[in-house]
């Protein structure tokens, strides 16, 4: 586990995990993250770990539960989650042994009675370090390809801006923001970063979609902003990509994703980004929109250029045109969704009848009655 999130040591129960689910409910970055995995169904259906809970509460020693084993990360991070939510909410720190016997139960099917101390240390292991682990590697892949983006950007502004206005024209068979994204695709295909781009989500065509080698996706959509933009029209612009990104993000189940706009004006946009970890994003309906801005206009020299022109973006007006947006989109509607196709990276096969959001789920095992020792 690596330093981005906290190692846990072994204090008592009750405070061992309190205070690091409090964190991760209001941090900046993780809130995403969590609230994602909150939204995840149940395996099987059902919530064992609230049933346990429950159970463990009104004082009974035994409960019909079943174990949740995971067949995905995402699965087993959710069942993670669901097991510190619950004993962060768990009120009698001085009678600890039913829930953590039953929590014990269901991360690991293990019927067979333990010792508090050793059911203790196993959820710690288990449930704690497997949820951090799962963070840190959300928030690597992230920085990776915020890392890549930035990379980009300076590639763009010192020696491409001319080649990009002509891109702008025309590339393979595409204009304007759609021909931008191509170089853009291009550029992250030669940094080695394996992509597949889904040809349709359930709010439209996303620019590229990356995934990662366990399945997960990430996010990024282009736009552009001609040099006779308006400033009301830059404005807009920013809007409409901080609802898309908001959109795809809800519509392939991820926390967070990344908005590039190509900027050919004179124009310095100014936009009220909150910033962590030396990243840049707004929050906007649950998800986290990364933004990195890239000028190809073509601008004088320092010494000709005079005074910078800078687009101050207030930060309730520009909410409130995502809102706007957002409204004249679902009063428009979208037509019938399509499910994208989806490739299979260890099988190199392809599934249209699998939605982004689906994935596999291991049955849990017959239900149990653990009985507390």
């Amino acid at each position: 586990m690596t330093s981005k999130t906290k190692r846990v040591s072994k204090p008592p129960l009750h405070c061992l995990l309190t205070p690091d689910a409090v964190v991760l409910k209001g941090h900046a970055i993780f809130a995403p993250i969590v609230a994602s995995l909150k939204i995840r169904p149940p395996i099987g259906g059902v919530d064992y770990v609230q049933i346990a809970l429950a159970e463990a509460k009104a004082g009974k020693g035994s409960a019909k539960i079943s174990s949740q084993i995971a067949s995905t990360l995402e699965d087993h991070a959710a069942v993670c989650l669901s097991v510190v939510s619950a004993l962060a909410e768990w009120d009698q720190p001085e009678d600890s042994r039913a829930i953590v016997n039953f929590l014990r139960f269901i991360l690991t099917g293990n019927e067979r009675p333990s010792k508090y101390d050793e059911a203790l240390e196993l959820i710690r292991d288990v449930a704690v370090a497997g949820l951090y682990e799962y963070l840190d590697e959300q928030i690597d892949a992230r920085n990776a390809l915020y890392s890549v983006l930035l990379k980009y950007r300076t590639r763009c502004e010192w020696f491409r801006r001319e080649r990009l206005r002509e891109v702008v024209k025309g590339l393979e068979g595409k204009k304007g923001e759609r021909a931008l994204a191509v170089d853009l695709q291009e550029y992250i295909f030669n940094q080695g970063v394996e992509f597949s781009i889904e040809p349709q989500s359930a709010s439209g065509e996303v620019d590229l979609l990356l995934r990662d080698v366990d399945g997960r996706f990430l996010v990024i959509d282009a736009k552009y902003v001609a040099s006779d933009a308006q400033p009301s029209e830059v404005k807009r612009k920013f809007a409409e990509g901080l609802h898309q990104v908001s959109r795809y993000c809800s519509d392939y189940g991820q926390p967070s994703g990344f908005l590039v706009v190509f900027l050919d004006t004179s124009l310095t946009p100014r936009l009220p980004l909150e910033e962590t970890d030396g990243l840049r994003y707004l929050r906007i309906k649950g998800a986290n929109v990364f933004v990195v801005q890239v000028s190809i206009h073509d601008a004088p020299s320092a010494s000709k250029s005079g005074k910078a022109h800078e687009l101050l973006v207030d930060r309730e007006e520009l909410l409130k045109l995502v809102t706007e947006i957002s409204t004249e989109a679902a009063s428009v509607g979208t037509g019938e969704s399509h499910k994208p196709l989806r490739a299979n990276p260890q099988a190199g096969e392809v599934d249209a009848n699998v939605s982004p959001e689906t994935t596999a789920r291991q049955e849990p095992v017959t239900n149990r009655t653990p009985r507390v020792e």
